[in-house]
């Protein structure tokens, strides 16, 4: 994807870390499932996936804040990314069943995903003015000290819009 284009080319992470923070992601599907599933049970739906928003919106800081100087940062992004992916299914999947009424269910369905995918887009399209419009001279924007890319901050944000 785009996003680890940008990491193997324009930040110079190695392919071995990327693969990685890839493994994080199985490693922690096998021994967290017991515990996001009590998370549901326990907690409902809701509130875990309220949780888990809150923590993918902290895994994307992280994974925009990344640099060539702050390699570190990917690492923390990969494994609140790893940690956070069962809970983030469990939950988000059971989102479109609950309360949907049985008649013209596919209908309810597929509005839901025209909705999405039109937030997707106004998201990007506002996104990218907007960075435009703030971007320096030289090209880049002051965030934290951090001298960022344009690009760099959309497809963070992009990188986990199909959740």
């Amino acid at each position: 994807n785009t996003f680890s284009y940008y990491l193997l080319d324009t930040v110079h992470v190695s392919y071995a870390l990327t693969y990685t923070g890839s493994l994080t992601c199985v490693i922690s599907s096998l021994f967290l499932m017991p515990a996001w599933n009590k998370a549901v049970r326990h907690f409902g739906w809701f509130k875990v996936m309220l949780f888990n928003c809150l923590l993918i919106a902290l895994s994307d800081v992280f994974g925009m804040l990344t640099t060539e100087n702050t390699v570190y940062m990917y690492v923390i992004s990969s494994v609140l990314y790893g940690l956070n992916l069962l809970g983030a299914q469990k939950s988000l999947a059971q989102m479109l069943y609950i309360n949907l009424p049985k008649k013209d269910a596919d209908l309810y369905n597929t509005f839901y995903n025209f909705v999405l995918y039109l937030g997707i887009l106004v998201g990007s399209m506002l996104g990218t003015w907007a960075l435009s419009a703030l971007q320096s001279a030289d090209g880049t924007l002051s965030l934290f000290g951090l001298q960022l890319w344009p690009m760099q901050l959309l497809t963070g944000i992009l990188q986990k819009s199909w959740i």
